[in-house]
């Protein structure tokens, strides 16, 4: 990870000057061909986020550059430079902070609460229709506190990526989709089938520890 700066507030703070890294930028006007142009930084060889562009809308409106960040999930769609992983960027598009996540796909970049501070959390994992993987949460020093994922009896690692909520009560709220059988001739199917079933779990964020789970198929009708 590339950060500029630590935050004192996490998303909340003003421009800041890009330390520690040689950057190269592309001054080629914006095309309707979507291109993966990518920084590159001498200090950071392995932190390739897109380079951004900021336009204007029809209606004026522009991303405020005296203090408001776009969070970003950046995906390498085969195009060969821009990599995968999760990006904050600036008013001018510049990143303020960049996390490769390899191989694996970053979802829902936010700031949320924890313990009554700010903290940023991304899901990262494995992405189809649905996902698996787990959630990072990151302090306001960028420094990674915690890792949550589902737990039994859908074991780990089974995290989705579309909700990732933190309670008032120091836990996350999960939704996990996962493989399990069903007779499904009412719809058609076979005896012996197989669905997509959906789960929810609130899981303690210190210790890992699942303490509230519902199952679909318990309570709704194939």
């Amino acid at each position: 990870m590339v950060s500029r700066r630590t935050l004192a507030v996490v998303g909340v703070a003003g421009a800041l000057a890009l330390g520690g890294c040689a950057a190269q930028t592309s001054t080629q006007e914006p095309s309707e061909e979507v291109t993966a142009e990518p920084w590159s930084f001498v200090s950071r060889p392995d932190l390739t986020p897109p380079i951004v562009t900021v336009t204007t809308s029809e209606r004026g409106a522009t991303l405020d550059r005296d203090g408001m960040y776009a969070f970003l999930g950046p995906k390498d769609l085969d195009q060969g430079s821009a990599m995968q992983g999760a990006a904050i960027v600036d008013g001018d598009g510049d990143p303020v902070w960049v996390a490769n996540t390899g191989d694996d796909s970053a979802f829902d970049l936010r700031v949320q609460e924890y313990q009554g501070e700010p903290v940023l959390t991304y899901w990262v994992g494995q992405s189809g229709f649905h996902g698996r993987g787990e959630v990072i949460i990151l302090d306001d020093t960028y420094t990674e506190i915690a890792r949550v994922s589902t737990g039994e009896p859908i074991g780990a690692g089974n995290a989705d990526m579309h909700e990732t909520t933190i309670t008032d009560d120091g836990t996350m709220l999960l939704l996990a989709y996962v493989t399990a059988p069903a007779d499904l001739t009412e719809v058609g199917g076979p005896r012996n089938g197989y669905v997509l079933e959906g789960h929810v779990q609130e899981v303690d964020i210190a210790t890992g520890e699942v303490l509230f789970e519902w199952a679909s198929l318990d309570e709704v009708p194939v």
